[in-house]
Formats: C-alpha cells, structure tokens, sequence
C-alpha cells in the first residue's frame, strides 16, 4: 500500500481557489502577497492604526557595539568586518559600530568605516557615547558620519552611574570635584556646545535622551528644541531601563516632533517586558524615523529589539519598507551566533530554527502541503526559515510517515507506521527533545526487520 493521498488534484485546486478568494476580499494595501504572507488587513488601515505611516524607516544595526557588551562573546577584528559586511549587504541603511573608550584603534575604526562604505557609500556610520571634543576629532578623522550624545538628566544622583567616578576610586582619587549637572538646562547646555564641535570637525551629532522613563515632558521638549536649534541630525530616545511602554514612548516621539520638526527622531528600546520591537512600531506610528535593533537582541541584561522580528513585522504586517532583505534575516542570525558563541533559542521570532514547527496533529501539519498560510502568518523561505514536521503527543500517522519519507525509510504497511508513531512518542518524551532523522531511522529498521513493510 502507498501513503494515503487526502485530497485529488481538482479537490486541492477547488480548495486553494476558495482560500485565495477569501483571502483576497479581505486583503488591504499588500495584507496579502500569494506565496508570502497573509495578516490582518486591519494592519494597514489608516482609520484602524489613527496614524498615517511612513513611506520607509531606517533601520540602524547597533549588534557590533551590543555584542562588545555580552559577556563571553570575544570577537577578533576579522569576525566584526565579516559580520559588518554581510549587515550591509543585507540593505541595512545605520550602523553603529561601537562606542569611545572601547580601546578600538584609529586604524579599525577607519577599516570598519571603509568595509560599510565599499559596499554602500550610502550607509550611515554612527559611533556612540560621545563627551568631548578630541572624540568628535576622532570621528572626523576616522571617517564617521555621526556621533551621538548619550544624556540623562539624574540631578544629583548622576554620580552613581558615572564611569569617572569609579575610576577614580580605583586610583585612590577623589571624584567629588567633578561637574556634574544640577540642573537639566546645564546638561542640554553641554549637548548643545557637543553640538557645535561637531560642526567644527564636519560630524553629525545626534542627541539622545537616554534612561527616558525619568525623562518629564518639559525636559524632552526643551532638550529637543535646543539641540534642534544647535544643529543635531538626530534626535533619539532610549528607553535603557525597560520603563516606557508603546503608549509613552508614542508620546515621546511627538513632543520631540513638536519642538523639533526638521530632526529625524530615532529609537532605542530595551526587552525587559517583552515589548522593544512592539514599542519601535508604536514609535514609528508616532512619527519616528529610525529604530536601532541588533541581531538576535543581542545585548547584556535586557536585550534589544530584534533586527528579524522588527524588520519582519514592519514590513509584513504594516507594509513599511525598510531596505532590508527579508531572506537575509535568517542567514544573519545564523551568522551572528558563530560570531558570539550565542545559540538563539528554537522558537525565537522570525529566525528560530523552530519558530515554523510542524508539530501537532494532522491538521496542523498535513495542511502546509496544500497551503503554507493558514497557521502561519508568512512563509519561513520568505525570511530565509525552514519548516519541520515534529513529533509531538499528538503527531498523527500521516505525519509520521512524512518523518520517514524524510529519512529515506520506504514503508508500505500502515500498522508499521503507527507501531513507529507509538515508539517515536516515547522516545520523544523520555528524551524530551525530537527525534532526529539518523534516529527515526534506527527505530523504523527495528520495526521493519520483524514485520511487513
């Protein structure tokens, strides 16, 4: 006997003609591309979304300077220009290489400012955490295109999150006597003179308000008016400590697009609560231009957004381009784990290598043959994914026969199949992982050596 065929050719055609029709009735603005994705039009919908969006956002890749800060992921100068390469090439329109005082040499910043640059002259190179003039100087000489202020107004607890302060004591010297802010109008004096170095040397300085939860309305306006009028080409928030969710970081972006009109608006956000790519989006719908992500969230204590998942649910489900590759995100990902020692988690959005499972009943996994977007909002090749059947406590025959066509077993007999399902379950739930193919093999020969095929 051979496997069971479900549906004839005129049945799966009559089928699939019914769900592109249905799928078509409802589709708004690119909700549905046949073969790529299906998702809600409601995504799309200027009345449903009450926000006009953007005709494209720039995505900004910060993994080479997150990674720096991932304990145990040592990186050569080789593997960074590798990596920065492959980001590029990958459409990405930012990147921020690194910060100052990370003891990188003029000679790499320039390799690394020449690597983005021989690929897409276009490609903005940003560098971070920018305090004095000779790291503007620097900057100018290394070749990079803007720098950003880091500042977060904490009055008189500034010193506590100070890296001066540390130092200091460690050399058995007194900090007491350094300046720091007590008022927020001297901190936005100190971002506005950066302002005007940066002017001097040629170099783009970006404002950013970081730690924004203890950011009030008056502080962002008035930061963001006065480094306007300085001269900045960016002005970012930075939620670093998780503490804003989409509704405040919406209200954010618009009292900065409010005192600063002409300044793009970028975005750092952090995943404490699971929300750093859904807060981008409520950024951009607020009017943000552009979102900083990295690879794999890869950052110390509460990851990043993620490149894949934001690039994918901008582009997917809101129809924002972005410049990004889509069938890139995956072989980035992969990409990235070599280069940190980092494994990504199975089901980790977009690029998990099991986020697109096949597990489950018949129903779930046998409709795939048939159509890939009845369970899955895009199809896995779209964003350079695969898709696995699984075997789960409720995997069904047919796909276990599935498994076994897969690992060049021929069987015919469809007791055989199901006395293979009944072992292959207890394996899976005494190993408490899948089976693989060698695996499946092994135990079908078992089967097969004392039965009928």
């Amino acid at each position: 006997m051979t496997k069971p065929t479900t549906f004839s050719d005129s049945e799966t055609k009559y089928m699939q003609g019914a769900l592109d029709d249905l799928r078509t009735a409802t589709a708004f603005s690119g909700s549905y591309m046949p073969r790529k994705w299906m998702v809600s039009s409601f995504n799309r919908r200027p009345d449903v979304l009450q926000a006009q969006l953007p005709d494209r956002i720039v995505v900004r890749d910060i993994t080479l300077r997150t990674t720096e800060q991932l304990a145990g992921a040592d990186v050569s100068p080789a593997g960074r220009l590798n990596f920065l390469r492959e980001v590029v090439r990958a459409g990405v329109g930012s990147v921020q290489l690194s910060t100052f005082r990370r003891g990188h040499s003029l000679d790499e910043m320039r390799a690394e400012v020449d690597a983005v640059k021989e690929i897409n002259p276009a490609c903005e190179v940003v560098y971070g955490a920018a305090t004095t003039a000779r790291e503007v100087e620097l900057a100018a000489k290394a070749g990079i295109d803007s720098v950003h202020i880091w500042t977060a107004f904490l009055g008189a607890g500034a010193a506590i999150c100070s890296g001066a302060v540390y130092h200091r004591v460690w050399q058995d010297r007194d900090w007491r006597d350094l300046n720091f802010p007590l008022k927020p109008e001297d901190q936005i004096e100190r971002s506005v003179r950066m302002c005007e170095l940066g002017k001097e040397w040629g170099v783009g300085i970006g404002g950013t308000i970081n730690l924004l939860s203890y950011a009030s309305e008056a502080y962002i306006s008035e930061y963001s008016g006065r480094v306007a009028e300085a001269g900045a080409v960016e002005i970012a928030l930075a939620d670093g400590s998780s503490g804003c969710g989409p509704e405040a970081i919406a209200h954010a972006v618009q009292l900065v697009r409010a005192s600063a009109p002409e300044v793009p608006v970028g975005l750092h956000t952090h995943n404490m609560f699971g929300l750093g790519t859904a807060n981008l989006i409520a950024g951009v719908k607020a009017g943000a231009e552009v979102i900083e992500v990295a690879v794999n969230e890869y950052e110390h204590g509460a990851t990043q957004a993620d490149l894949a998942a934001t690039v994918a649910a901008l582009e997917v489900l809101y129809g924002i381009p972005t410049g990004v590759a889509l069938d890139r995100l995956v072989p980035l990902a992969r990409l990235a784990e070599d280069l940190t020692g980092q494994r990504l988690a199975d089901h980790h959005p977009i690029t998990g290598r099991k986020v697109f499972e096949a597990a489950g009943g018949d129903e779930y996994v046998q409709e795939y043959k048939y159509d890939v977007l009845i369970h899955c909002a895009l199809a896995p090749e779209l964003v350079g994914n695969v898709r696995e059947a699984s075997i789960a406590r409720d995997t069904g025959p047919l796909t276990m026969w599935d498994r076994l066509d897969a690992a060049g077993v021929e069987v015919t007999n469809p007791a055989t199949v199901e006395q293979i399902l009944v072992e292959s379950k207890r394996l899976v739930a005494e190993k408490r992982r899948d089976l693989t193919a060698a695996e499946v093999r092994a135990l079908a020969q078992t089967y097969l050596s004392k039965t009928d095929r």
